[in-house]
């Protein structure tokens, strides 16, 4: 738990621990020592916060600049959790949502920036943004796991992710329809069981599912 500081991204993630607590207490009652620290904290983390907000309702790295997509929803996040234990514009929050919406484009990504190089990389933009996740947050949050493990440099690659999820942006890409959602999940599971080295248990816990749960999906798809 620490004061925020530097731009939008660091004060919000500065800011998350002592939101975490927060909630916690909230959610259980269990006080801790520093509560009042931590109230502060937030609150510092989300006046902070507002400094960057543009006009348009997106959020800069800095402030005064071109809204960022990464910046802005990650700010979104932040300013709905914090509504749970703060009060928090709702102005505030409906605009960075507004701005994100407006800026989506027709086959539903976002445009994803090489910092770097400031390239859009299109088929990196949908394979970001566009998939339509089955499993909403937990797919997400186990396909980027998935990805951790056995990606082999600092960046995430496309080899590194799902042959299901590549094969459906592919599809999007190319305008055809694409593979059932059961395909996609056969895939999937195919996927996670080689990355763990047909480790079950462990295949398991990162699909967020049970062992017999697993068994049952490999025998329905047949995955050998």
């Amino acid at each position: 738990m620490q004061r925020p500081y530097g731009c939008a991204e660091q004060s919000i993630s500065a800011a998350y621990p002592s939101l975490m607590l927060l909630r916690n207490y909230k959610q259980t009652g269990n006080d801790f020592r520093f509560r009042a620290r931590a109230e502060r904290y937030l609150n510092d983390g989300y006046s902070r916060l507002l400094n960057y907000r543009e006009e348009d309702g997106g959020f800069s790295y800095w402030g005064r600049r071109e809204p960022d997509v990464a910046v802005t929803a990650y700010a979104l996040r932040f300013l709905l959790d914090a509504s749970d234990v703060i009060q928090v514009d709702e102005e505030v929050i409906n605009g960075a949502r507004e701005w994100l919406l407006k800026i989506q484009r027709p086959d539903g990504s976002w445009r994803a920036h090489e910092y770097w190089g400031g390239e859009d990389v299109n088929r990196r933009s949908a394979l970001l943004t566009a998939y339509d996740y089955p499993g909403n947050a937990r797919e997400l949050a186990n396909v980027i796991e998935r990805a951790v493990i056995v990606a082999e440099g600092k960046k995430l690659e496309e080899h590194d992710l799902p042959l299901g999820l590549s094969a459906a942006v592919s599809a999007q890409q190319l305008k055809v329809k694409p593979r059932s959602l059961a395909q996609l999940e056969a895939a999937y599971i195919s996927e996670m069981l080689a990355a763990t080295g047909g480790n079950k248990t462990e295949c398991a816990r990162i699909l967020g599912i049970s062992r017999k749960n697993l068994y049952e999906k490999i025998a329905r798809y047949r995955i050998n």
